[in-house]
């Protein structure tokens, strides 16, 4: 049964996302009034095919692929509507077209991500339970809560511990922002339940859903950083030298990161640029001779508010697309090894685990295979869309287009190399599995 709904997840994960990769290209193909013969997903022997006014839609036995075949585009033709026959800024855009559609779908994921996002919940007050205490003694909505009882609280998290340790006490003295003013309010009371027969307080006001910032918050138990270098209020501004935009590009930084247990930090304090050397954390062992230092800090929520969340969303789609680029050149300069690269079989493995996690962790996978898939797509090598591209860009400089049969050459020797690195990485996938 697992084997089956495994293929189910893969084929749906992979054909949506070669759908909408070759919908790219038959579209802005159309609307450039280029001739397309046939729309398949998949490659292979033919499953499934219908005839349209010009074009036959097909489902062929591989999900492995799919092609959008335009008039004129393996060989000259005299067709007026030929893709041979249009201006070369259309056929750029036509061959790139594919790539940018599975970037779009990855930043649109990834935004619907960021505003579904809970995983930080800010300590500023959003709103109040029906005849909440608190709201009557105090507390008003927009403040946002830094400490109760003189403990610094920093997330939801942090204060729904302070007030499940206050066993039947409800009256809290709370210190607030409040319209950018600190405000100490004393003897704030929360509404109460029972919990096994005894009265305890429980939190009577709604915070909004905040956003991982790049600032330190605190530190988990056992932590390393904070006994070398790192403290509660820095906010982190480069990992090893790379610029941190959001928290996302954090946990990448960590991740490239391969085999250490120290890097180095620039972070702001108190309005001052420091660098931090050689700050310890504890390591994540992600294969037996693969691993990356872990974070082992907690950071402030930031609101969630358009601006936010649209910053949110470029800097993580740019950081997904940056992740793949950087694993790219380490494999090529053998900073790793290329036997962590997954193929078909090992990618339905991280489909279906994914899809058992739950359904924002399937998403977020989605969104990063289709921003890897349109990075991918772009490499400028022969048959693959980024190969195309540069034929097009020697045309556009020399205004002389590759004689066709060089072209095709090329091309087939890419698919060749191309269908045999597959076979290689399938084998590698069954029989040499990462773990």
């Amino acid at each position: 049964m697992d084997i089956l709904l495994q293929i189910i997840y893969t084929v749906l994960v992979l054909g949506a996302l070669i759908l909408i990769h070759e919908l790219g290209h038959f579209i802005t193909a159309k609307l450039s009034g280029v001739r397309v013969n046939e729309f398949a997903i998949g490659m292979g022997p033919t499953l499934f095919k219908i005839k349209g006014k010009e074009t036959t839609y097909a489902i062929r036995l591989l999900p492995i692929g799919g092609f959008v075949a335009m008039e004129g585009e393996e060989e000259d033709s005299d067709d007026d509507r030929a893709f041979n026959k249009k201006s070369v800024w259309k056929r750029m855009i036509i061959v790139v077209a594919g790539a940018a559609m599975n970037l779009i779908l990855g930043f649109a994921i990834t935004t619907a991500l960021v505003i579904m996002s809970t995983v930080s919940a800010s300590t500023t007050v959003l709103g109040f339970e029906p005849d909440a205490l608190s709201s009557q003694t105090g507390l008003a909505a927009g403040d946002r809560i830094i400490e109760i009882n003189d403990i610094v609280v920093d997330s939801l998290g942090d204060i729904k511990r302070v007030v499940s340790r206050s066993g039947e006490e409800n009256v809290f003295d709370i210190k607030v922002i409040r319209k950018g003013e600190e405000i100490y309010l004393e003897d704030v009371a929360f509404s109460t339940g029972t919990k096994n027969g005894k009265k305890v307080a429980s939190i009577d006001f709604k915070v909004s859903s905040g956003l991982p910032s790049t600032v330190v918050g605190g530190f988990i138990d056992g932590s390393l950083s904070d006994k070398s270098g790192l403290q509660a209020g820095d906010r982190i501004l480069k990992v090893n030298g790379r610029n941190i935009g959001i928290y996302t590009d954090i946990a990448t930084a960590f991740s490239v990161a391969y085999n250490k247990d120290t890097l180095d930090l620039t972070v702001e304090r108190d309005g001052e640029t420091i660098v931090l050397n050689d700050v310890k954390f504890p390591v994540f062992q992600a294969a037996d001779d693969l691993s990356s230092p872990d974070i082992d800090f907690k950071v402030k929520a930031e609101e969630k508010t358009f601006i936010n969340i649209l910053k949110h969303s470029v800097f993580r789609t740019g950081s997904f697309v940056t992740l793949m680029y950087d694993t790219i050149i380490d494999m090529v300069t053998g900073k790793l090894s290329v036997k962590y690269v997954s193929g078909p079989v090992g990618t339905s493995t991280v489909i279906y685990q994914a899809a058992k996690s739950g359904f924002e962790t399937l998403l977020s996978l989605v969104a990063l295979i289709s921003i890897n898939l349109a990075v991918v797509n772009l490499l400028p090598l022969p048959a693959l869309d980024g190969g195309k591209f540069v034929f097009l860009l020697i045309e556009l400089i020399f205004r002389k287009r590759v004689p066709q049969k060089v072209e095709a050459a090329i091309s087939f020797a890419g698919i060749v190399a191309l269908m045999i690195l597959m076979a290689v990485i399938v084998f590698k996938d069954i029989f040499f599995p990462i773990v």
